[in-house]
């Protein structure tokens, strides 16, 4: 139950963002190309305007984070949105310097714990909001709890949970790196294939919205993201899974599953799987295999080809503008990042068709 709540919290704080997500990363994305295109790009009108729509969310995140977090936690959503304004101002900096917090390990800056360090803080926040609304008379309410409240968790928010979720942060963003980025190719490419391979099965779970976490927290802390376009492909395998689905049924004309595949290739194409991973693959255990199974294919060509991301949002074919921060350049990764598509599109076909009968129960 205790778990339930806690994708339940995710989904309530980061659903509402995902337009700005979008809006932020494929303006990043086109900015990018920009650049690309000709030297003189990045001091252009549109691409100063570009830059600016991105700006206004992706610096910000902490403070759109901490409103919805504070409203989900019982907190003034302002008061979260303060703290989450905090977490990104020079004078944590100052603060840092004159209590000498980082003499021996530079724990303390502006950004330290990110989203994470917010999310804590307001749900702290809300739970001595409630405590103090209990005590404190109703015609004082309204003008002493929230500056009580918010002082009271102000100082343990600068001073430990913002260096413990810089920590944090870190490990997480080392560990991702470690794992997508090692030297090794063979370590890379285990690590693409399982990471894309156990992806539908994550979200069956409910766990989306803890990946969107890490992908604030990689996306906040290095610019970019890995795993994105890695978890991407899962949605083009089950294009082709639903394909394969579509011609084995074809003699069953009222065939349910067909149907279904049916109507959710066009959305899949275009990043939606919802459809397919709740129509087809939840329902017939050897169809989501196939998909795991095929995702891991274009999973290890992103990880192997360098393709990182500059935001998310839906996979397939509208994130193209969004993986343009690979090592090579933006067109290169966004061509690497089609490739990948295909390959998984075609693995996931050719697994189900070599696993599953002609006009046979599926």
């Amino acid at each position: 139950m205790k778990q339930h709540r806690i994708f339940e919290s995710l989904e309530y704080i980061f659903n509402p963002l995902f337009p700005g997500f979008i809006t932020a990363g494929l303006s990043a994305g086109f900015a990018s190309l920009i650049s690309q295109f000709t030297s003189a790009g990045n001091q252009s009108v549109i691409y100063a305007f570009l830059s600016l729509i991105n700006n206004a969310f992706t610096v910000y995140l902490p403070v759109w984070v901490g409103w919805q977090s504070a409203s989900r936690f019982g907190a003034s959503p302002v008061l979260g949105a303060m703290m989450g304004t905090v977490t990104i101002l020079d004078e944590i900096d100052q603060i840092a310097s004159i209590t000498g917090i980082n003499t021996y390990f530079s724990l303390l800056h502006s950004g330290s714990g990110g989203i994470l360090a917010v999310l804590f803080g307001t749900y702290f926040l809300g739970k001595l909001e409630k405590i103090l609304k209990k005590h404190i008379p109703a015609v004082l309410s309204d003008i002493f709890v929230p500056l009580i409240a918010f002082v009271i968790c102000l100082i343990p928010y600068v001073f430990l949970i913002m260096p413990l979720f810089g920590i944090v942060s870190d490990l997480v963003c080392d560990a991702i790196g470690s794992l997508m980025l090692n030297k090794s190719f063979s370590v890379r490419l285990f690590s693409g294939f399982f990471a894309a391979s156990v992806f539908l099965l994550l979200t069956m779970m409910g766990m989306n919205y803890v990946l969107v976490t890490l992908y604030s927290i990689e996306l906040e802390t290095l610019g970019y993201i890995s795993i994105y376009p890695v978890f991407a492909m899962a949605g083009a395998s089950q294009v082709g899974m639903g394909l394969a689905v579509v011609l084995l049924a074809s003699g069953m004309a009222e065939n349910k599953l067909r149907n279904t595949a049916a109507c959710g290739i066009v959305p899949g194409i275009l990043g939606i799987g919802t459809p397919l991973l709740y129509g087809v693959s939840l329902t017939h255990p050897k169809l989501l295999l196939c998909s795991c199974l095929g995702a891991g294919f274009g999973g290890a060509f992103i990880v192997a080809s360098g393709v990182v991301s500059v935001g998310w949002g839906p996979s397939g074919l509208l994130a193209v503008p969004l993986m343009s921060a690979g090592r090579s350049s933006a067109l290169e990764s966004m061509l690497f990042y089609v490739i990948g598509l295909l390959i998984s599109f075609t693995a996931g076909f050719i697994l189900t068709l070599c696993f599953s009968r002609r006009n046979k129960s599926l």
